[in-house]
């Protein structure tokens, strides 16, 4: 093996990869401090429920190259709207409101596609996609409802804290570079994905076996499986965000890319496992 030092163009891929993974875990840290603080009240819990789907909105029309991404953020700012307000109007303690609103969102997705015109090109990219970021905007209204629920306060926090905590230290991990990688083009690596769920299992567990409504063993429990469903989304938001860059993303989308579509999709599992177990 040459002992002769790294030359600077990899010393430079390396220091902006490292960057971007610090930028990412900033990203993560703010919007899960942001959930986690919010949970004391629900009102401003729905709010910063309603900046994370106006970023991902954001990100995906204007740093995405999405085919007919301009006409359906029209229809994702209505469903987000839509979702937000069904949770403020309807005191229903379940994500029915939320299931109602994917329902029309869906169909209303398949006839923009009609009206694009004979030119469309990508189609299943397009539907696909938009499809995709449907689901996670309406599917983020499950924090705030979580937040609403007996107990759902220091449930939503020990929660964001979990997915949180193992995001933001995974992405810390990935960045340094330490153990071996998951994929040889990607950031992940097994030592961030062991660590961060570690520390996420901790720090959530910690906060949610601190309360009456469950015990210890079963706060860290499921501060353990948010964590791990955390790391493995993030994984997955890795390799989608790598994919999306080969087309053009941009640069600023890419974290919020990396955090927000995690936090979707912890946000239903969260609300049913913190319920479940709490009895």
């Amino acid at each position: 093996m040459s002992d002769a030092p790294p030359s600077p163009a990899r010393g430079t891929r390396s220091g902006r990869a490292l960057l971007a993974q610090l930028v990412a875990a900033c990203v993560a840290a703010a919007a899960t401090g942001a959930l986690a603080v919010s949970a004391v009240e629900p009102v401003a819990a729905l709010t910063v429920v309603a900046v994370l789907q106006g970023a991902l909105i954001a990100a995906i029309t204007l740093g995405s190259r999405l085919p007919g991404r301009y006409g359906a953020s029209i229809l994702l700012i209505g469903g987000a709207v839509a979702a937000d307000m069904a949770l403020a109007v309807w005191t229903a303690s379940s994500l029915d409101p939320l299931l109602n609103v994917l329902a029309l969102v869906i169909p209303a997705l398949f006839a923009h596609q009609l009206v694009r015109g004979t030119g469309r090109t990508a189609l299943v990219t397009s539907l696909s996609g938009l499809a995709a970021a449907a689901l996670a905007i309406v599917c983020l209204g499950s924090w705030a409802q979580l937040a609403r629920e007996d107990g759902g306060k220091l449930l939503c926090f020990g929660a964001a804290i979990a997915v949180g905590a193992a995001m933001a230290t995974a992405m810390v991990v990935d960045g340094v570079g330490l153990g071996p990688r998951i994929d040889i083009d990607s950031a992940p690596t097994v030592a961030g994905l062991v660590v961060g769920t570690v520390l996420g299992a901790a720090a959530g567990g910690a906060v949610l076996g601190s309360g009456e409504s469950m015990g210890m063993v079963a706060g860290v429990a499921v501060g353990t499986a948010l964590s791990i469903i955390a790391v493995l989304l993030g994984l997955g938001s890795t390799m989608l965000v790598r994919a999306a860059a080969i087309s053009g993303l941009g640069a600023a989308a890419r974290p919020i890319l990396l955090v927000i579509p995690v936090l979707a999709g912890t946000g239903p599992i969260a609300y049913v496992l913190c319920l479940a177990v709490q009895g």
